[in-house]
């Protein structure tokens, strides 16, 4: 019987080992910064903010805190987040399961804005909690919005799941808009104001897509020019000349 434990031990210790059971963590990059703009690491002290500037990687458990004037954006794969001003968020999870994305964000003020362009990975989970919402999603443009116990979200593209924390839900489409509260999930008439961010929101998104397919096309040619050992055409790519056409 010993016997048996044990060898049961070691078939487990050796699954874990190659990584069937594992969680893959996970880094967001600051792609762009404007203006003050501060991160605490998980676990720190309340007041250790330091100074958040383009390149950086955040894991787990870091806290973004935005200025009153400021703008960031983080990109993780093909997934962009825009911070708004005087916005403060907390990255609860971002990890691999098997095939499944995992990103879980936690909205403590202000606003963002989510663009998903493409996964990698065969599912992606994505959810943004508030106070007094979750919002969850696949491949759209929305944003979500945290100021005096409310909860705004508004979708530019695609369809997005949101739920109180009570467990009452509503989908939203394109164009839609809900106001979540303790007291319920309300949806607002779109007034101008809104009909204006979701035409910036969707020219920004645009703006996304475009840079993740100049950077696809960059990728895909460096490896259809990439000169053989010996070959005629070695040092073409540099000029731009031998590119297929």
């Amino acid at each position: 019987m010993k016997s048996k434990l044990s060898w049961l031990l070691f078939l487990l210790l050796l699954l874990l080992g190659s990584g069937l059971f594992a969680q893959q963590q996970l880094t967001v990059e600051v792609i762009h910064c404007q203006g003050p703009l501060f991160f605490r690491g998980p676990e720190k002290p309340p007041d250790s903010w330091e100074v958040l500037t383009v390149g950086t990687c955040l894991g787990v458990g870091t806290t973004i805190r935005v200025g009153d004037t400021s703008s960031a954006e983080l990109i993780l794969a093909d997934f962009c987040l825009h911070l708004n001003p005087e916005t403060q968020l907390i990255l609860k999870n971002l990890a691999v399961e098997g095939e499944t994305l995992r990103v879980e964000l936690h909205l403590l003020s202000g606003g963002i804005w989510s663009k998903i362009m493409k996964t990698l990975h065969n599912l992606l989970h994505y959810e943004v909690v508030t106070p007094t919402a979750v919002a969850g999603v696949e491949g759209t443009i929305f944003s979500v919005d945290y100021l005096g116990e409310a909860t705004e979200i508004l979708v530019a593209e695609g369809t997005v799941a949101v739920r109180d924390r009570i467990g009452r839900k509503v989908t939203l489409l394109a164009k839609e808009k809900v106001k979540v509260t303790s007291s319920g999930i309300f949806h607002p008439a779109l007034n101008a104001e809104d009909k204006e961010r979701i035409e910036r929101m969707k020219q920004w998104g645009q703006a996304q897509d475009d840079i993740s397919h100049k950077s696809d096309v960059s990728k895909t040619g460096q490896q259809k020019t990439a000169p053989q050992k010996g070959s005629k055409g070695a040092g073409k790519g540099a000029s731009g000349k031998g590119w297929p056409k």
